[in-house]
């Protein structure tokens, strides 16, 4: 009769993890719904194990890596692996403190991270700049990026590229690298 007891003690605790579990992801999709029609950049990650093969081809030692819309933290994680100083800009301040945490856990070095508007970033000491964004707001900060950085920035871009410029590379289709 105790086992019962013990299996159905347990069955609620389950249960209520998951129910716990649900509720907190369901709040997390509402978050960034909002978060989409405020700033019309969605989060998606980029795929990390492309990047990460792109990454490995850069001199990345001693450079200064942006990313702009840095989400989770995880580009510019991988950009400090390799010896660069990574620097993040991201308005979403559960993604902000998400990428903070987990730097701190983690114990990334040689990182910041930035609570606020990517088209208010400071990027004219960047050596590279790395942007995920939809088409439409990529293009909408095009002329910002290629104004405020200095002559030999590599602009990475992930998925989508600028309508009015042509890169200099393209790495498996889904890589595109521009330079000023």
């Amino acid at each position: 009769m105790e086992i019962i007891y013990l299996f159905l003690v347990l069955l609620i605790i389950l249960s209520l993890c998951l129910i716990c579990i649900f509720l907190f992801s369901l709040i997390l999709v509402i978050f960034d719904i909002i978060w989409f029609f405020k700033t019309k950049v969605p989060f998606g990650r980029s795929n990390i194990k492309l990047v990460k093969e792109f990454l490995d081809r850069l001199d990345l030692e001693n450079k200064i890596f942006i990313n702009l819309g840095s989400g989770d933290g995880s580009i510019v994680f991988e950009a400090t692996k390799r010896g660069a100083k990574g620097i993040g800009y991201e308005i979403n301040p559960f993604l902000y403190y998400l990428s903070l945490i987990k730097g701190k856990i983690l114990g990334y070095k040689n990182y910041y991270f930035y609570k606020q508007d990517f088209r208010k970033a400071n990027i004219q000491d960047a050596d590279y700049i790395y942007l995920y964004l939809t088409p439409k707001v990529l293009n909408e900060i095009s002329e910002f990026i290629f104004n405020n950085c200095k002559n030999d920035c590599k602009i990475i871009t992930f998925d989508f590229r600028f309508y009015n410029k042509e890169p200099i590379e393209i790495f498996k289709s889904r890589i595109f690298v521009y330079e000023k």
